[in-house]
Parts: structure tokens; C-alpha cells; sequence
């Protein structure tokens, strides 16, 4: 989490093509809902060439707070558990100035989670806004 009052750099270059921009707040930083979905889109698909890039909750119903956390489930062709591969999509968002709650489905579980009507792939799809995909 920052902890100045401007977006660091890395995460900067999605947001404003590099040019430096501050945004104030308590978090340290505060951006739009669409600015900080687009900057987390082009982060993933730059770094992690995702199939699907879903949004939930708050950020994707468009009533988040400064402060909400950012619900996402990610759908990659990547190798090893659903922690090692949430390693490695949190990795590419660390600087990403609001909390993230994510998962990280292979395609295929992600259709066989899909199924049931409880699982988080099916609520995001139900409830939620793709990114991408």
C-alpha cells in the first residue's frame, strides 16, 4: 500500500501514459472506479495475457467508496496451485493503490467452477463486469 500521497510510478504508466499525476487521500491515493479498472486491465493483460479478467462486488456495481477493495477473478494458462498462480497475478498489482481480493482460475476450472451457482467464478459471472475476455 503507498503510503505518499502520489501513485507510483509503475502503476502511474497505466493511468496517464506515464505523466505524473497526485492523488490525495487517506489511502495515500484515490482514483476514479473506471481509471483504476482500466490501469489494473492493462497491468494484467501486459504482464500475464489473461483470458478473462472479471470484476465483482462494489468497483464492478459502480457504488465503491475511495477506500472499497477491489473484487477480481483472473482466468490465465497459468502453471502450479491457486495460491502460486494468485502469487503471481499479485505480484504484477502490488503497487495498486486499493486492497485486492483475487482469484486466479485456470480456464478449466474456471468452466467446471462456473456450474455452481455458489462458487466465486459464478457469482462474478453473474454479478459482475468483464474486463476482459
Amino acid at each position: 500500500m503507498p503510503t505518499s500521497s502520489a501513485t507510483p510510478a509503475t502503476f502511474r504508466s497505466h493511468l496517464h501514459g506515464g505523466r505524473a499525476a497526485a492523488y490525495p487521500g487517506s489511502m495515500g491515493t484515490v482514483l476514479d472506479n473506471e481509471t483504476l479498472l482500466a490501469a489494473v486491465r492493462g497491468r494484467l493483460l501486459d504482464s500475464i495475457k489473461p483470458r478473462r479478467i472479471v470484476v465483482f462486488g462494489t468497483r464492478a456495481r459502480g457504488d465503491a467508496r475511495p477506500e472499497s477493495d477491489l473484487d477480481l477473478v483472473v482466468v490465465a494458462d497459468l502453471v502450479g496451485s491457486l495460491a502460486e498462480r494468485s502469487r503471481a497475478v499479485r505480484a504484477c498489482l502490488l503497487d495498486v493503490p486499493v486492497p485486492i481480493d483475487l482469484v486466479v482460475y485456470t480456464p478449466d476450472e474456471y468452466e467446471r467452477l462456473g456450474r455452481w451457482r455458489s462458487s466465486i467464478a459464478a457469482i462474478a459471472e453473474r454479478e459482475g463486469r468483464v474486463l476482459y475476455g
